[in-house]
């Protein structure tokens, strides 16, 4: 079996060649599902998909192999903007900041984050993470990928422990708001951190042993892929992947990929009986092909 990660739906069928396009047409469409990041590694690797998969350790495993038994939570710096109706998050984890940069801004905020029972490190410039030292309490909180652009009152911590981590965001926004790196950032004309997202929190999970073979750029996906004992293979090595393959075409240039190249090995993947090509959109429509399906001409697509 192969589960292709697309982009969402109108993307697929705006962007698409044909014969992709005539592939989703003739295949089967299943019930929708919850969209976004979260929701579909969640399905790809958690026996339990209504409950997010605690995707900090495993980054911070891709990062450092130190994740071990301890709490971690990402914490990534990112961009708010403020408009006429919102605040809202436009960037986070991609601002271009130097390991300087980084460091300076660490040191700046690591004593908030130690009175509150947690120690703060930047492994790289753009992703930051929690390790709980003396607190177990976590945030209830949305995968940032999953509401940029969007009002970020809508998706504040929540939960038991909802006043603290909100408090830690609005202490964390004024620190960074105020602070020289981003001054100097703003008068080059650089994308400021003027912010941190609380994400991703908890222990080490048990993941499903879904795929044996993954092709991803995507960072999340990738890092669940290490801990889950799968293969990351590359696009010239996908036709000798063992199966079943999990193929993430989210980031531009994968899906670039599939539609100049990709999309005529994917069907070429699957054998007969209940080998099948499943084909799940960010927004949250799901496909899956059978090879006998190749026989419904009636099905045009769209």
């Amino acid at each position: 079996m192969i589960r292709a990660l697309l982009p969402p739906l109108a993307v697929v069928l705006r962007d698409a060649p044909p014969e992709l396009r005539s592939l989703i047409a003739r295949a089967d469409r299943l019930d929708d599902a919850a969209r976004g990041r979260s929701a579909a590694v969640t399905r790809a690797w958690s026996a339990t998909p209504a409950t997010p998969l605690p995707v900090a350790p495993a980054l911070r495993d891709a990062e450092c192999s130190d994740a071990a038994d301890a709490l971690w939570i990402s914490a990534d710096p990112g961009h708010a903007r403020a408009d006429l109706a919102a605040l809202r998050l436009v960037r986070s984890g991609d601002l271009g900041l130097t390991h300087e940069e980084a460091d300076v801004l660490v040191r700046e905020l690591k004593p908030l984050f130690g009175d509150a029972g947690f120690e703060l490190s930047a492994p790289t410039p753009d992703h930051w993470f929690l390790r709980g030292l003396v607190s177990d309490q976590r945030p209830e909180a949305p995968d940032p990928e999953d509401i940029l652009g969007d009002d970020l009152e809508a998706h504040l911590p929540a939960g038991r422990d909802a006043p603290k981590w909100r408090r830690l965001l609005n202490e964390t926004q004024i620190v960074l708001h105020n602070h020289p790196v981003n001054a100097a950032r703003a008068a080059r004309g650089e994308v400021t951190a003027n912010t941190l997202w609380f994400w991703g929190g908890g222990r080490r999970p048990s993941l499903a042993r879904t795929w044996r073979s993954v092709l991803a750029q995507d960072r999340v996906v990738c890092a669940l892929a290490h801990a889950a004992g799968a293969a990351l293979v590359s696009r010239e090595t996908l036709a000798r992947a063992d199966e079943p393959v999990l193929v993430e075409c989210w980031r531009p240039e994968a899906w670039t990929w599939l539609c100049e190249t990709g999309h005529a090995l994917l069907p070429r993947r699957i054998a007969g009986g209940d080998d099948a090509l499943e084909l799940e959109c960010w927004s949250g429509e799901r496909f899956r092909y059978r090879r006998v399906h190749r026989f419904r001409f009636w099905r045009a697509a769209k």
